[in-house]
């Protein structure tokens, strides 16, 4: 199990650091195949059909002819999608520890067939924030983003080494990447 830090969900909020947790499972996980989904890999080009003005294909058999014939690829897919407020002051080890505390609990349900209801502290969100201290605690979301995307780069570029060197028999030297 590892957990992401999806930067589409990070935002101020109230005063505070909105951080969206993406949970993943691993082969070796309970209910792995649940989550390890086969899906069309659209080309850069995109559907070439005719379009509304909103991009809404005019011809849905066209369009789904289009996408049956394209190539697919199997993805790992959250099995469950965290959010979390912390304070602005809140250090990098905090947000790690509050991604794996919401993967500890949720796989706990997971892993029970249960939904993950995973429960947070009592939310008090301040009402007065100022509109530089909500710039500030967005300036503070930004980088913690940043680093989001950094680290689930490097650690799939190790999970990729993990896979190539799992088919191949050869052994990994790798310290095992948590994202944060």
């Amino acid at each position: 199990m590892y957990f992401e830090i999806e930067p589409t969900g990070c935002c101020e909020a109230g005063g505070l650091m909105q951080i969206r947790y993406c949970l993943y499972l691993e082969p070796d996980d309970y209910g792995y195949e649940k989550c390890y989904l086969e899906v069309p890999m659209i080309p850069e080009k995109g559907y070439e059909g005719k379009v509304d003005e909103m991009g809404i294909p005019v011809d849905m058999k066209d369009y789904e002819s289009w996408i049956s014939g394209l190539p697919t690829q199997f993805v790992n897919t959250p099995f469950h999608n965290h959010f979390v407020y912390l304070d602005p002051a809140a250090i990098d080890d905090d947000i790690a520890a509050q991604g794996q505390r919401a993967l500890d609990e949720a796989y706990a349900f997971w892993s029970k067939d249960q939904f993950p209801d995973v429960k947070n502290s009592p939310v008090v969100f301040d009402s007065s924030a100022t509109i530089q201290k909500k710039a500030d605690v967005s300036a503070r979301v930004e980088s913690v983003k940043v680093q989001a995307v950094e680290s689930a780069a490097i650690a799939a570029s190790v999970r990729v080494d993990m896979a190539a060197n799992k088919i191949s028999g050869g052994k990994v030297d790798a310290t095992t990447v948590q994202e944060a």
